[in-house]
């Protein structure tokens, strides 16, 4: 078969002939809007990989065995590094079940890629075949046939993971145009999952999307030059600070996990990964001089989260924590660059089964296609988009709740404006939302919206250039919202 598909498809022929001995095609999946963010880590001298093409919540490039490892010791926004094992293409007159259970059987020698007593896994996702719509049906048959050749080989078959574990070969599959790729996942868990986290907020931003965020702000260059400060005014429990922090002493965000799929496979090359690793712990160094990251947050519960992350990360040097309200939040000395959080309405759902939420990996966020042609009310006036986005989503309580939930976020983001007009004259702010209606408490015109998807919200990641106000002229802008609130 893989015959046949070469003679009928000369790309995929191509693709195996374009790359010298020991290489290999990768794929890089990361939240939709940070391809561009990932492909420039790719290209980083930590990675060093070659033929980056960004694509749809993901990135392609290609190298070795260790160009494979620094992917995921280094890459900071991507979600899961994916080793292609092979390609065919599905042919539309046999039955799909019959026709992927051949195609995957011939497509990888398995009884040399899964050693006795070793697990695996099957992840699937299919777009516009011509006769397979099912991802159950894929991951079935992709498991019969597995199991199949390993008990022709062996006698036996090969056993699940156990409950709450990461196989020892995580298998990705994707079908496209009745072209059929199957990958070996060596990331396992989530890439997010650094392993400095003793335990999540509820409202937890996941750390890749966070590094993203900051790469986008332009920290990882900022956070290069002296007195260099970053100021979260609604930090959490610290993401973006620990992220920032990380960056600015270039600690590599795999260095704090202890398990890799990859270290079971057969073909792992134990001392080229401690190479690796060797290398990542050689790049730390101290942040430049004077390069401060600072948070604040007005829950107590969220700051301790963030001091135990911060601690067990080993950047509570550069960081320093605040409790209060943002719009009493004194600095120092004003930040260069602010990246926020704050609160929009909607709690991000990014989980364990589709941390990007594009449903590349491990979830779907939706019909195909959707996001794309919902996404006009964000070049709308704010007024007119948050009012057709309260239209669309059903009110979850009585009109006197929605009043007082609304209330208490404009209430918020007019605090977060004061903040940064009294604090950060001077300052670049990149403020994430899902909601425009939330905005408008900000009372400042965005310069730049910037899409993102993050645990398949739309998103956008805005950025405002600060102006500095007095102490008297913000008292006089507030007087009108304590008045309205009074009135109430």
């Amino acid at each position: 078969m893989r015959e046949r598909a070469q003679a009928v498809d000369p790309q995929l022929r191509q693709r195996r002939e374009r790359l010298p001995p020991g290489h290999f095609h990768y794929y890089a999946t990361c939240h939709p809007g940070l391809e561009e963010v990932v492909a420039a880590e790719l290209a980083g001298r930590c990675i060093g990989a070659a033929n980056i093409h960004p694509g749809k919540a993901g990135v392609s490039f290609t190298g070795d065995l260790v160009v494979g490892y620094r992917a995921n010791m280094w890459l900071r926004s991507a979600i899961r590094v994916l080793q292609l094992l092979g390609e065919t293409l599905l042919d539309a007159r046999r039955p799909a079940g019959e026709e992927v259970y051949a195609a995957f059987r011939e497509s990888a020698a398995w009884p040399r890629l899964l050693a006795p007593g070793q697990s695996f896994s099957v992840e699937s996702r299919v777009w516009s075949c011509s006769n397979l719509s099912s991802s159950q049906l894929l991951s079935v048959r992709a498991k019969d046939a597995l199991c199949d050749a390993i008990r022709d080989a062996r006698g036996t078959k090969p056993l699940p993971p156990e409950p709450g574990r990461v196989a020892d070969l995580p298998l990705y599959c994707t079908a496209y145009h009745d072209r059929l790729s199957i990958y070996r996942d060596m990331s396992g868990a989530s890439l997010h999952r650094r392993g400095y986290r003793q335990a999540m907020h509820r409202a937890s931003l996941n750390e890749a999307a966070a590094a993203g965020i900051l790469h986008l702000a332009g920290w990882h260059q900022a956070c290069r030059q002296e007195g260099a400060v970053l100021a979260d005014p609604m930090c959490g429990s610290g993401t973006f600070l620990i992220e920032a922090a990380l960056m600015a002493t270039d600690v590599a965000p795999g260095s704090f996990r202890r398990w890799w799929p990859f270290t079971q496979w057969p073909d792992y090359d134990s001392d080229a990964w401690r190479q690796v690793v060797a290398a990542a712990t050689a790049a730390r160094h101290a942040p430049a001089a004077g390069v401060e990251v600072w948070g604040n947050d007005v829950h107590q519960g969220a700051l301790g989260l963030a001091l135990r992350d911060i601690q067990a990360a080993g950047m509570q040097r550069m960081v320093r924590l605040h409790h209060g309200e943002c719009r009493d939040w004194a600095l120092p000395r004003p930040p260069g660059l602010v990246v926020a959080n704050p609160p929009w309405g909607q709690r991000l759902l990014g989980g364990e089964r589709d941390e990007s939420g594009s449903g590349f990996y491990g979830g779907s966020s939706g019909s195909e296609g959707a996001g794309d042609a919902d996404l006009d009310w964000w070049n709308e006036p704010e007024g007119a988009a948050g009012e057709r986005q309260r239209q669309q989503q059903p009110g979850r309580g009585g009109r006197r709740e929605e009043a007082a939930a609304g209330a208490a976020l404009a209430e918020t983001w007019w605090d977060l404006s004061a903040f940064l007009k009294q604090q950060c004259a001077g300052a670049s702010a990149f403020l994430l939302s899902g909601n425009p209606e939330a905005t408008k408490g900000l009372r400042m015109k965005a310069s730049q919206r910037m899409p993102l998807t993050i645990g398949g919200v739309d998103c956008r990641l805005l950025q405002y250039s600060v102006r500095g106000m007095d102490e008297t002229a913000a008292g006089k802008e507030k007087k009108p919202a304590a008045e309205e609130r009074a009135a109430r």
